[in-house]
């Protein structure tokens, strides 16, 4: 049998289209939620890397300021060192000056410091000074190197504070910049989200509008069913009379004409073929069919036909109609089903419409 009548698409063939674009909007409709699913999840990640860098900038201000109060503290540490080294250089030069000269000078010396006193108590006091003068310097010596000392200590104590807070401000100013890598990261993916969303929203109304354009065209043909002298039911009738007197499912017999013809006794396809099943003018002739336009005897000719082949091939309705479509040397030749894409699509439209038909009534 050659392929379709000329009239544009059979409803089979549009009815395949039709779920196709329905299942290409359901995948859609599904990426586009999981997609909507994995945007929410980006900006809930966002807000709380917003959240996390507000707090290590506040974390950054405190270490700041604690650093400025050490600094502080180091500051005033320092020049109290200072002053103390300073004292006790000066206090240190005048006791060494003063013992120099007095030992240098002997009792002229020792009588010089005493004499240039103005009164009894303080002369005692020079006297007490004089004696006690090494021991002094000694005491002196001593005080000031124990706070050296503790001004040392506490010199080393405020450095390892401010080397530790340093290392603080570092460590949270390298994980603030993670953190904003991250962000910047994350919102260039939402980003990038937000356009498939976009661009699936359009591909998804793009199909809507092909499956009601293929909805309308179904709608179209099934109201042109009846063109011609055929009725729907007439040709139910018929078909169903003789596809029992040759054993074959009626409803078969309709998925065959819907797509041979979409029931329409007159069609004519351009290879040829004629009437409802589609008979070649040599088919027709070989069985006994005169005029393939009366609906009755290429009714009865074309299920006598696929009658024959569906007991060829013992059972097998696939290559049965694979063969009323391409011939059953092809089927031969090829050991099942040909390559050609007519017959795949022509034996898989008229298995569907088959099961469709099995579930209505006529």
């Amino acid at each position: 049998m050659a392929a379709g009548a000329s009239s544009g698409q059979s409803a089979s063939q549009l009815q395949s289209q039709l779920s196709k674009v329905t299942g290409q909007i359901q995948a859609e409709k599904e990426l586009l939620a999981a997609l909507d699913a994995q945007t929410r999840g980006e900006v809930s990640a966002i807000d709380a890397l917003d959240s996390q860098i507000a707090q290590k900038r506040q974390q950054l201000l405190v270490l700041q300021a604690q650093e400025a109060v050490v600094a502080s503290l180091l500051a005033k540490t320092q020049t109290q060192y200072k002053v103390t080294s300073d004292q006790y250089a000066r206090d240190h030069a005048a006791l060494v000056s003063a013992l120099r000269w007095t030992q240098e000078n002997g009792v002229v010396g020792y009588l010089a410091v005493l004499l240039s006193v103005h009164s009894f108590q303080a002369f005692i006091t020079r006297m007490t000074d004089v004696a006690n003068l090494s021991s002094f310097e000694l005491t002196k010596s001593t005080q000031l190197a124990a706070e050296k000392t503790k001004l040392t200590h506490e010199l080393a104590l405020i450095s390892s504070e401010q080397a530790s807070l340093r290392s603080a401000q570092v460590a949270t100013q390298a994980s603030e910049s993670a953190l904003l890598t991250e962000n910047n990261n994350r919102r260039a993916e939402l980003s990038n989200l937000l356009s498939q969303s976009a661009s699936i929203k359009q591909i998804e109304a793009a199909l809507l509008k092909q499956k009601s354009s293929l909805s309308e065209q179904i709608a179209a043909l099934e109201q042109a069913y009846t063109s011609g002298s055929l009725t729907k039911a007439q040709l139910w009738n018929d078909l169903y009379a003789i596809a029992q007197g040759y054993g074959v499912d009626p409803y078969l017999i309709l998925a065959v004409i819907q797509q041979e013809s979409g029931g329409n006794p007159s069609a004519k396809s351009s290879a040829g073929a004629l009437g409802l099943m589609q008979l070649m003018p040599s088919t027709a002739a070989g069985l006994s069919v005169t005029n393939p336009l009366d609906p009755i005897q290429n009714l009865e000719g074309g299920i006598r036909d696929l009658a024959g082949l569906i007991q060829q091939y013992n059972g097998n309705i696939a290559l049965a109609l694979a063969a009323y479509n391409a011939g059953a040397g092809n089927v031969a030749k090829y050991g099942g089903i040909p390559p050609f894409n007519e017959t795949q699509n022509y034996v898989k439209n008229i298995l569907y419409l088959y099961q469709e038909y099995q579930g209505q009534t006529y």
